[in-house]
């Protein structure tokens, strides 16, 4: 500490700024009571911090050192943006809440599914609604009673994506997300049951990122489609394209970026029909998805969308018969276009026909 001690200020800070948060707490407690900057280095560090991630270590050291969560939670109140707690117990939310964390917009956290009951998981759920009212970002790991949701008047994302039938407590009043009137992004569980959610998903005004499993009741998606297609602007198939009818997938009139992720029962044909009457669509991701046979059909998905600026293919494998030795087809295809198109080709193999 003596030999830090000789250095200036932002030469400590850089040095704090590369240790990890349980070091951090080690530098602090060796330099307490000294006469020298690095105590309050530390603790400036952590007031201009926007993100921590707690775990085990953290908890065991406040366990340790009590007064050290106190100047913890002091430094990072006012300032901190994002927090992830990683198997927080009941006791240690109690212990900060004589704090309020004014400037909190996102979290994510993990109960103690060894220490904690279903009461304990409710309990838990209002004292981080009371610690962190405005918060416009949480993500639970394990169960989330929906009824608090509505404390957070600016939330924008829930992210329900860890939720599994071995968790503590299930979700439950799920109709008290139709009260996040400026939720923006929703992503949930493969295990989260529809169609309890869909009248949900359908009265969300803001509403412009979902994510979910559809497993086999494809029904579900049919009729999002039909009574908000026209909001899609971004989605990506993982392995489920195929089951779906061009006409239906066209609802989605303005979409601008489609993904395909190892849709390999998706035919050339078929994606050549769908792009021909996407008229805002810009860019077009392919991977691992083995589609085209020959260059040609490349250059004609490409001539049928006029809107088309990005093209990225990864995972396709274009063999050594893929590419014609005439150039004509591709120099027809963008002599016709009125704007540039960038093709990105990733783990494509034959690199040498491909530039050539």
């Amino acid at each position: 500490t003596k030999m830090l001690d000789v250095l200036n200020d932002d030469c400590q800070l850089a040095i704090i700024k590369c240790l990890n948060l349980t070091d951090q707490f080690a530098l602090y407690e060796a330099t307490e009571g000294y006469p020298n900057r690095l105590n309050s280095n530390i603790t400036f560090a952590w007031e201009h911090q926007l993100c921590f991630e707690l775990d085990g270590k953290s908890y065991d050291k406040f366990e340790e050192v009590p007064e050290l969560l106190n100047i913890f939670l002091s430094s990072i109140n006012a300032t901190v943006q994002e927090l992830k707690l990683e198997w927080v117990t009941i006791d240690i939310l109690k212990r900060w809440e004589s704090y309020t964390f004014c400037s909190m917009k996102a979290l994510e956290y993990k109960l103690d599914d060894c220490n904690c009951d279903v009461d304990d998981a409710n309990e838990a759920i209002k004292i981080i609604a009371k610690l962190f009212p405005g918060l416009r970002s949480v993500k639970p790991y394990g169960g989330f009673d929906c009824s608090h949701l509505p404390i957070w008047t600016q939330l924008r994302k829930l992210d329900l994506s860890e939720w599994s039938p071995s968790s503590v407590m299930e979700y439950s009043s799920v109709q008290e997300i139709t009260k996040c009137l400026l939720l923006e992004e929703l992503i949930l569980s493969y295990y989260f049951e529809w169609p309890g959610i869909y009248d949900v998903v359908m009265v969300l005004p803001k509403l412009h990122t979902l994510s979910f499993s559809l497993k086999d009741d494809d029904l579900i998606f049919v009729n999002l489609l039909e009574k908000r297609g026209k909001e899609v602007h971004t989605i990506i198939f993982n392995d489920c394209i195929w089951e779906y009818k061009v006409p239906t997938l066209h609802k989605m009139s303005n979409l601008r970026h489609l993904t395909l992720l190892e849709d390999d029962g998706f035919t050339s044909e078929m994606l050549l029909e769908l792009v021909a009457d996407l008229k805002h669509l810009e860019q077009i991701d392919l991977v691992d998805c083995q589609l085209w046979t020959g260059e040609e059909e490349l250059w004609r998905t490409v001539a049928s969308c006029p809107s088309l600026r990005t093209l990225n293919i990864s995972g396709m494998q274009l063999y050594e018969n893929f590419f014609e030795f005439s150039r004509r087809v591709m120099d027809k295809t963008l002599n016709n276009r009125a704007q540039p198109l960038t093709l990105h080709c990733h783990n494509t193999g034959n690199y040498e026909e491909l530039v050539s």
